[in-house]
């Protein structure tokens, strides 16, 4: 990679050359368990999950300054491992006139261990640490729903408990000691008005935890003024949305109105001390916003077409962040399907975003254009090409 930096009105072109040895595996394993109890007239559901996730990085950095000699920058010594262990217990019963209780629970542990040990030969100085983290998570839930000849509605309501404590090895105090413990209720209301009429009502909390794929401690160097760091200690994401559709025959329009707390974005920070800037996903505080949605599905004789557009706004705040504004996007998807003559399929989509503003970024929009061409031999085999991106452009821009 090359960087060009400028200090003090000197102007400094930097090539750095990187050799990497990096190693992956990843191992999961699920017993699920399903039988009626006819009995008591009670559905049973088990089952129980491991998964082990492992990734090490060895890196010599090479870097040169103004067309000079490639000299060793650092040598990088990192690894990541993260064992999850998950069970869950469902109960489902059906009762007359269409009601069904469900009630259930989930238990999971994850503990984690990031190494790292870093030699700054230009400084003469190594870094080197040992994390280890360690969560437990415990839910229960409850739900009823019932269906009557016009209206179907659920009720529940979740409830979950998170432990975390995560320590650098030798420390006695933990870097983080957390204890939660949060309701998730939810409601779905649909009412047939007619034949070609319905409305839905909807109110959902959802607790969405960081892949665990991506939350290790990995850096990776960019350039010497620029890294790039995952995440260990990522929060869950909290999403309270409330919605209202209306659907006529096929076409639908829904209006949805959401807040999360502790959303995930790509944030930057510059080290002032180390003369750095390092980007990660961070937890900003908290995202609202809202969609206004239309699904309109069409066929003609051999022509189907399918088109979804989306008007959003969405604004991110947070207290370490500078806010510039937000303001709507849109949203689009169109796809054409053509039925031809000797079992000959043609398909050709378009989709795109417009430019965006949510408090602190802002993302270049972008319009994608994508074709299918396919042809059935009798009744078994198919044969397809498809082009993606047909005129490149699908660049992610996010400031």
């Amino acid at each position: 990679s090359t960087a060009n930096t400028q200090e003090g009105g000197q102007l400094r072109r930097i090539e750095t050359d990187t050799d990497e040895l990096e190693k992956r595996s990843f191992f999961s394993s699920n017993f699920n368990y399903n039988k009626k109890l006819e009995s008591i007239g009670v559905n049973f559901f088990g089952g129980l999950q491991y998964s082990r996730y492992i990734r090490g990085l060895e890196s010599d950095i090479f870097i040169r300054q103004d067309a000079q000699d490639f000299e060793l920058l650092q040598v990088r010594d990192q690894n990541f491992q993260i064992d999850a262990m998950a069970g869950r217990i469902d109960l489902e019963k059906r009762f007359g006139n269409g009601l069904k209780a469900e009630v259930g629970t989930n238990i999971y542990r994850a503990t984690a261990d990031a190494f790292l040990d870093f030699q700054f030969l230009d400084q003469d100085r190594k870094l080197r640490s040992d994390y280890r983290y360690q969560e437990n998570n415990y839910a229960f839930y409850a739900q009823i729903s019932a269906e009557t000849k016009r209206m179907n509605y659920t009720l529940g309501l979740r409830t979950e408990t998170n432990e975390v404590d995560g320590r650098f090895e030798g420390e006695d105090e933990p870097l983080i000691d957390r204890r939660r413990t949060n309701l998730y209720p939810r409601l779905s209301l649909n009412y047939t008005i007619d034949s070609t009429k319905t409305l839905s009502l909807n109110y959902d909390t959802a607790n969405r935890r960081p892949n665990y794929l991506n939350a290790s401690s990995i850096t990776t160097f960019l350039a010497p003024s620029l890294e790039y760091s995952r995440n260990a200690n990522l929060q869950p994401t909290i999403t309270n949305e409330a919605s209202l559709n209306f659907q006529y025959k096929n076409q639908s329009i829904r209006f949805s109105y959401f807040e999360r707390q502790r959303p995930v974005n790509q944030s930057i920070v510059f080290d002032s001390e180390n003369r750095q800037a390092v980007m990660s996903p961070e937890n900003f505080d908290r995202e609202t916003g809202f969609n206004i949605s239309l699904t309109s599905p069409l066929n003609y004789k051999f022509w189907t077409i399918t088109n979804f557009v989306m008007l959003s706004f969405s604004e991110i705040k947070d207290p370490r962040a500078e806010a510039i504004g937000a303001k709507p996007f849109i949203y689009f998807y169109t796809d054409h399907r053509f039925r031809l003559p000797q079992k000959i399929n043609w398909g050709i989509s378009c989709w795109g975003l417009s430019d965006q503003e949510i408090g602190v970024l802002k993302r270049k929009g972008y319009i994608v254009l994508n074709t299918t061409l396919s042809k059935t031999f009798g009744n078994k085999w198919t044969a397809a090409i498809a082009v993606n991106d047909l005129f490149r452009q699908l660049q992610v821009v996010e400031t």
